[in-house]
């Protein structure tokens, strides 16, 4: 009976061993299954990713949005001069996208940028300039032009860009202006921030396509030469 007891708990014990292994298994088992589901999802994200930048237009980078932008700009105020100028891609200093009446380097630096849009940047609120006679120290981009208004651009504060609006007479630009300017901003920032973001995934399927084409060269020149150097053996060898 000692020894039948002692068999009992033994087989009790590698029973409860067995069923804690299984139970083990099958939990590594559901992870493994679990991780390679996402992996597959993740991947499958990432194939539907590439495929949508490939075929994204050329017409959705920031040349394009800016001439957007400028085309809604027409209707609602009046200038002489626009700027759409856009933070450069290397991280130091500006781009300018569209210049319009005004004479504009293509890059700027933050030195270049006049008083007037520093001050739209520092405060990221609109500014205004209604006689700059009168207020010289909120310099613009063109020194002829006398009223300006300007407006920084920013999402998810970011700073995506900045508008600004310049005209010859004195006193064009009033605070309804810069009221109506401040409320559409939002839809421009956004606006220049989607085409930034369009433009990075186009750069980004451009890559992943050169080295894809670069891999498969690769591939065929080694096999190629695999291939002359086993029928060169062969011909020595007969």
């Amino acid at each position: 009976q000692v020894q039948f007891a002692f068999l009992y708990l033994l087989c009790g014990a590698f029973g409860s061993m067995a069923r804690r292994l299984v139970t083990e298994l099958e939990s590594q088992r559901a992870a493994v299954e679990g991780q390679t589901s996402q992996m597959a999802t993740v991947n499958e994200l990432l194939v539907s990713l590439h495929g949508l930048a490939q075929t994204l237009p050329a017409a959705l980078d920031a040349g394009e949005a800016a001439i957007s932008i400028r085309d809604q700009l027409r209707g609602l105020l009046r200038y002489h001069g626009l700027v759409i100028i856009v933070p450069a891609e290397a991280g130091t200093g500006w781009r300018c996208e569209l210049s319009e009446g005004l004479s504009v380097p293509r890059r700027l630096d933050d030195a270049d940028l006049p008083e007037a849009v520093r001050r739209a940047i520092e405060t990221r609120a609109v500014v205004t300039v209604t006689d700059r006679l009168t207020e010289p120290d909120d310099s613009g981009f063109s020194a002829l032009c006398r009223s300006g208004l300007y407006a920084a651009l920013s999402t998810r504060g970011a700073l995506t860009g900045v508008i600004a609006l310049e005209h010859d007479p004195p006193e064009v630009y009033g605070p309804g202006d810069a009221e109506l300017l401040e409320s559409i901003s939002a839809i421009f920032a956004l606006t220049l921030d989607n085409a930034r973001w369009f433009t990075r995934l186009r750069t980004l399927a451009a890559e992943a396509e050169r080295s894809r084409i670069a891999r498969e060269l690769h591939d065929r020149i080694a096999q190629s030469l695999a291939y002359i150097a086993d029928r060169k053996s062969t011909r020595l060898n007969s």
